[in-house]
């Protein structure tokens, strides 16, 4: 009988490390470099970006394509009317009421092109159309007539005395298209600075639970000695329930610890992109390579590489345009209109193009305005309000960004100086608890001091944990202030194509 217990136990053992074994194989195992990767590809905000850049492209090359001639053909199915009306007959001299009949089937093609440097649009039209028609008059046999009628003209339309229309919105489409790319590489290096952000705290909610578990450990380690010395009559009863006590609180730290990451590991993946039934395990290796960092060229480089200088100075631009454009609504301007048309017709359809009829049209339209109550003026006046106002956004922003940058430069260095001492701190707190426990042991300290040199060593733990992971965001998020990596010492290079792939 006892050699079977231990055989169901032997058993029950193997398939709880067998099972073990196969939960952890099915953990995804996520370096920092990959969890980027994966967020690149797969992330909301990576996938975002790439249809808000994906977009912008297209309306531009929308733009530009529209430059080319336009060619529109239409047709008109045969259309069928017959009325029943009064209509002079001038062989009667006379009104008669007339039912007349008519199929018609027509055809038009439409060339367009503008010139934008000119701010000239010319339009070419053919349009061909037969006509069958029926006439029916009382006491008179049935009228029967069939038309072609062909008619090719050429229109211009050239404004003068005013502004080019068509090369302002060319230039706005440009400088808005502008403006979406010069902000779609920070925002992946903004992505990058999220994840890497994200990546470590949750390394550090792991590390966590291993210093939680290092310490129910050697709390448990600690109450073990002091229940036999309690059972040996060495130490009173109360030392020995202090350690039961903190060996129950360390377990209760386990437990929120284990809590914590798993509900930053929930976060991470919703992040990246990963599926939420997917586990996960963030591992990494902590190295501190210290980065000198000059704060002057930190603020150049921000100043030179940053985003919103160029597009604020855009903003300038467009808003320069709208003035002008604003101004343009109440000034005297003209236009040219001249159409130059050929007519053919005849009952036969080759007749319609032979001995064309010439037709003409040349007009000049000016546009003089005289009274408004001052309306435009006031709304130019509010464009050079707008327009003073965006300068001044350029010089805030720029302040702003040189005392972000600052802030950026002063937590990197902080982070430095922070892990320069806590690695001593640390050194010293797993010396002097190892030190306690051999007095403990001895019986030279009591349980109260024990448990103080744990503690104190579980938070150097901490603290250089913190510090690690505090320099190494703050690296990050340097690089993305300046754009520039101090690392390798030169400029952050996104590979834009590849990710649009």
């Amino acid at each position: 009988m006892k050699n079977r217990s231990i055989i169901i136990f032997i058993m029950i053992t193997i398939f709880f490390t067998l099972s073990i074994n196969v939960i952890a194989q099915n953990k995804r195992i996520l370096t920092l470099e990959e969890s980027i990767n994966i967020a690149l590809r797969k992330s909301y905000n990576v996938r975002s970006a790439n249809l808000v850049l994906s977009s912008t492209r297209n309306s531009l090359k929308s733009w530009e394509l529209s430059k080319k001639s336009r060619v529109e053909f239409t047709y008109d199915l045969p259309s069928f009317s017959r009325t029943y009306k009064e209509e002079y007959i001038p062989s009667k001299n006379i009104s008669e009421y007339v039912d007349r009949q008519i199929n018609k089937v027509n055809t038009n093609i439409r060339i367009y092109q503008p010139i934008i440097s000119t701010n000239t649009d010319i339009i070419i039209t053919n349009n061909l159309f037969r006509q069958d028609q029926v006439t029916r008059l009382k006491g008179l046999p049935n009228q029967t007539k069939k038309d072609f009628f062909n008619n090719f003209g050429i229109q211009i339309r050239q404004p003068i005395f005013t502004y080019n229309a068509k090369k302002f919105t060319e230039k706005n489409q440009e400088l808005s298209s502008e403006k979406v790319e010069n902000q779609y590489p920070f925002q992946i290096q903004d992505i990058i600075f999220n994840v890497t952000n994200a990546f470590y705290d949750l390394y550090k909610a792991a590390r966590e639970v291993d210093i939680a578990e290092a310490e129910v450990k050697q709390q448990e380690q600690s109450y073990n000695m002091a229940q036999n010395k309690y059972k040996a009559g060495i130490i009173a009863e109360v030392d020995a329930l202090k350690l039961e006590v903190d060996l129950a609180a360390s377990k209760n730290n386990l437990r929120t610890k284990r809590g914590l990451l798993k509900r930053k590991q929930d976060d991470f993946k919703l992040l990246i992109g990963l599926e939420t039934d997917e586990e996960i395990q963030a591992v990494g290796k902590i190295e501190y390579k210290p980065i000198e960092v000059d704060l002057n060229k930190a603020i150049s480089e921000a100043l030179k590489r940053r985003y919103e200088i160029r597009n604020l100075q855009i903003d300038i631009e467009l808003q320069k345009m709208a003035v002008r454009q604003t101004m343009g609504r109440r000034e005297f301007k003209a236009s040219i209109n001249a159409n130059i048309g050929y007519n053919g017709n005849s009952n036969r359809l080759r007749g319609a193009f032979e001995d064309f009829v010439q037709s003409q049209i040349v007009s000049i339209n000016f546009e003089v305005p005289i009274w408004d109550w001052g309306s435009n003026k006031a709304s130019v006046n509010s464009a050079k309000d707008q327009l003073e106002l965006k300068k001044l956004n350029l010089e805030y922003k720029k302040k702003s960004i040189i005392n972000e940058v600052k802030k950026a430069v002063d937590r990197v260095n902080e982070a430095k100086e922070r892990l320069q001492i806590l690695k001593k701190s640390e050194e010293l707190a797993q010396k002097s608890f190892d030190i306690s426990l051999e007095r403990f042991n001895n019986g030279d300290i009591t349980s109260e001091d024990l448990a103080l040199a744990q503690k104190r060593l579980t938070q150097a733990k901490t603290d250089i944990l913190n510090a690690q992971i505090d320099y190494l965001v703050s690296i990050s998020d340097l690089k993305r202030k300046t754009f520039w990596d101090f690392e390798k010492n030169k400029p952050v290079e996104i590979d834009i194509e590849k990710i649009l792939r």
